[in-house]
């Protein structure tokens, strides 16, 4: 086991970009060996904080399911939304992690239509509120999953 793989990734990244693309003789070599040192870089970072990325995301959508859950009150999808909101994966391990996230994710695309569609004036303002809470939660989505410079 390596003990800190994400640190060896990157170090391999930028062996392979500062020792080993300079000597490349084609351009076309030295172009793909500096995407191939790109991608580990970022893979490096996936390695290290990935899980812990998606663990955020999955507290957040938990949260808003939660706080969309009170708002809805006694509607069918309120319920599925508690239950929702205490979903745990199965264990840390990316793949049950990644499965979880998804799950959530596809239920927050699915809440997204509803309260994106038009709506009685009564219901308007709830649809409203809740639709602004699911794009702050995409704004902090995409802020959290930015590729390191």
């Amino acid at each position: 086991m390596i003990p800190y793989a994400d640190q060896a990734l990157s170090l391999l990244a930028r062996r392979l970009i500062t020792a080993l693309v300079p000597d490349l003789k084609s351009d076309y070599a030295q172009a793909d060996g500096m995407l191939t040192g790109q991608l580990m870089t970022v893979l490096a970072a996936e390695l290290g904080y990935g899980i812990e990325r998606r663990m955020q995301d999955i507290r957040a959508m938990q949260d808003l399911f939660a706080a969309t859950a009170l708002q809805l009150g006694d509607e069918p999808l309120a319920q599925d939304l508690v239950h929702l909101s205490q979903l745990k994966p199965a264990s840390l391990t990316l793949k049950d992690v990644d499965a979880a996230h998804d799950e959530l994710t596809v239920a927050l695309l699915a809440l997204h239509e509803r309260v994106d569609l038009p709506a009685p004036e009564a219901d308007r303002d709830k649809l409203q509120a809740i639709n602004g809470m699911i794009w702050a939660y995409l704004e902090s989505h995409a802020a959290r999953h930015q590729i390191p410079d």
